[in-house]
């Protein structure tokens, strides 16, 4: 029974980390509206938004130390600013894969801090597969696998309503 429960923590603290490279973030989630965010991105996407809470929820949840995410967050300043310079006219296809490569590299940073702090439970990121975003990130010592798998919320929510449209 013990091993099901660490196996649960550890996808648990994992899953904050792992669709933040995987997937776009909906800012009429965030904190800003829409038309504002548009405005200032010159799309209605961006990639600090969904970092900036999984930093919050990481160390909200002990996840992620107080310690840890002061770098976390200074990573994620210098996105923000780079965001800020590509936006003013859009963002072209260089810039978009400037800032995917960086929010992938911030997303990976955090899964390190969150499976560092889930040492405990018997959780051991494997650096290089973490690096090479391979779907298994956990170390041949690890005794939880470790998985990044990437999600699309807004996908899923789609198909759910048309399930239930259809089925009226």
């Amino acid at each position: 029974m013990r091993p099901i429960y660490i196996t649960m923590t550890a996808i648990a603290g994992l899953s904050l980390a792992a669709s933040a490279s995987a997937q776009w973030h909906n800012e009429a989630t965030s904190k800003q509206l829409p038309a504002q965010a548009a405005a200032r991105w010159g799309h209605d996407r961006t990639y600090s938004d969904q970092l900036e809470a999984q930093i919050d929820v990481g160390v909200s949840q002990g996840t992620i130390s107080r310690r840890e995410s002061i770098g976390l967050r200074e990573d994620l300043s210098r996105l923000v600013q780079l965001e800020r310079r590509f936006s003013p006219n859009g963002i072209s296809g260089r810039e978009h894969a400037a800032l995917f490569e960086r929010s992938a590299g911030l997303s990976k940073e955090i899964r390190a801090a969150i499976g560092e702090r889930l040492g405990w439970l018997g959780v051991h990121i494997d650096a290089g597969a973490n690096d090479a975003a391979r779907e298994r990130i956990s170390s041949s010592g690890s005794t939880v696998n470790v998985f990044v798998i990437p999600t699309n919320e807004e996908l899923t929510i789609a198909r759910h309503c048309a399930a239930v449209l259809r089925a009226k």
